[in-house]
């Protein structure tokens, strides 16, 4: 296979490492990937000679010119790890990179401990990047040598994650199922996408709430926005828009304003992003809203926060005012959960039996449900609602009064 030629515009110029140690594994991934594009046969000779393998015959021809195309894109501090030591060597100054950037000595491996275990994910932080940051330990623990599996990496996302995550955490020790490391990071996204759009959708509601609120009867008027609601020109208000009578939406065709304006267009933009969220992910908390005149007060606290649990076998509750009738025969003795450490205690589940809620479904109707053979748990955290409970898998069932 012909070698092509690089311009020093196209993939050499992307491949440049710098020199840092913790972009050391990503920049080896992409440089081999790209020889292997050029020509397998440089791959293969700049890897370590595997066991029971013979090199080719033109080995040597190809050994120098990976060589050529690994000096081009290192910086100069790196390249005097090799230019002495590996002249014209490409498999002898790849393993100097490795030993001097990926280092398998003690130090090295125990500040990778370090950082995977002091995970600790900021409230500004990005999911993305907070999950990069625990690969980046684990990759590099498993480079060198270290048997990381994907639970103890699962432990440590877990442990560092807010407490906004708290309900996440809270369901997914519950599940009895065993999950890849692809599949959690997949459904924590999915968590971070869902919460983080509940907020926005929270903040705009509040803001419009109050814009319309008025003040107290002392003269002063009610909340404006700083911008003309007409035309959206911030030097103006709407009393004051000169094109107000001239405007009609494009989108909702009624006049007085534009689309640039338009709340119908907003509302239905809203709408339309929490249905894609929602359709993309396949594991994900929620809040029912809880409208029983009772409770309406403690409605936007955690502890009365019903979420949806796939993996937990039986509902949980933490509001001993909602059970209508308990079961009798129940021993919380006998009862054990798994609690988020990991350990199993029988000093939670205090009752069970039969709680009444009042929800809100998506078309606004309210419905009183029973959900049968509930745990009560006054200390748990938050709500459960268990998906196979309510739809038979373990012989509790949801009903609609």
């Amino acid at each position: 296979m012909a070698h092509a030629t690089s311009t020093g515009y196209g993939p050499r110029s992307r491949l440049y490492y710098d020199g840092d140690p913790n972009k050391y594994q990503i920049w080896e991934t992409r440089f081999l990937s790209f020889l292997f594009t050029q020509d397998k046969a440089f791959h293969k000779a700049i890897l370590p000679k595997a066991t029971g393998v013979e090199d080719d015959t033109d080995f040597d021809e190809n050994n120098k010119t990976a060589y050529a195309e690994l000096v081009q894109v290192l910086d100069e501090r790196s390249l005097m790890l090799i230019m002495n030591d590996a002249p014209h060597d490409g498999r002898a100054a790849l393993q100097i990179l490795r030993q001097h950037y990926a280092s398998t000595e003690k130090p090295r491996v125990l500040t990778l401990y370090e950082e995977l275990t002091t995970l600790v994910m900021s409230e500004q932080e990005d999911i993305t990047d907070y999950i990069i940051r625990g690969e980046r330990a684990s990759t590099g623990l498993r480079a060198a040598g270290e048997q990381i599996s994907d639970n103890l990496v699962i432990a440590m996302l877990l442990k560092g994650l807010p407490e906004s995550f708290r309900p996440f955490v809270v369901v997914h020790t519950q599940l009895d199922k065993v999950k890849t490391l692809t599949e959690f990071k997949a459904q924590l996204r999915n968590y971070a996408s869902t919460e983080a759009l509940r907020k926005d959708n929270t903040s705009v509601l509040a803001a419009r709430g109050a814009a319309s609120t008025p003040t107290s009867s002392r003269g002063k008027t009610k909340h404006k926005p700083n911008h003309c609601t007409a035309c959206g020109d911030k030097r103006h208000r709407v009393n004051m828009c000169p094109n107000k009578s001239k405007l009609t939406c494009n989108y909702c065709k009624k006049p007085f304003h534009c689309e640039k304006t338009c709340y119908i267009k907003k509302r239905d933009q809203n709408q339309q992003t929490t249905a894609n969220a929602v359709s993309q992910a396949d594991t994900f908390s929620f809040k029912l809203e809880v409208v029983d005149m009772a409770h309406r007060v403690e409605s936007n606290t955690m502890t009365n926060r019903l979420v949806v649990d796939s993996g937990a076998t039986s509902h949980i509750l933490n509001n001993a005012d909602r059970f209508v009738s308990y079961d009798k025969t129940f021993n919380p003795a006998n009862h054990f959960v798994e609690v988020a450490d990991g350990h199993m205690s029988n000093q939670i589940v205090t009752a069970r039996g039969n709680a009444k809620y009042q929800v809100v479904d998506s078309n606004g109707l309210s419905h009183e449900i029973v959900l049968e053979n509930a745990l009560l748990a006054p200390s748990f955290p938050t709500n459960l609602f268990s998906v196979r409970a309510a739809v038979g898998e373990c012989k509790c069932c949801l009903l609609e009064r």
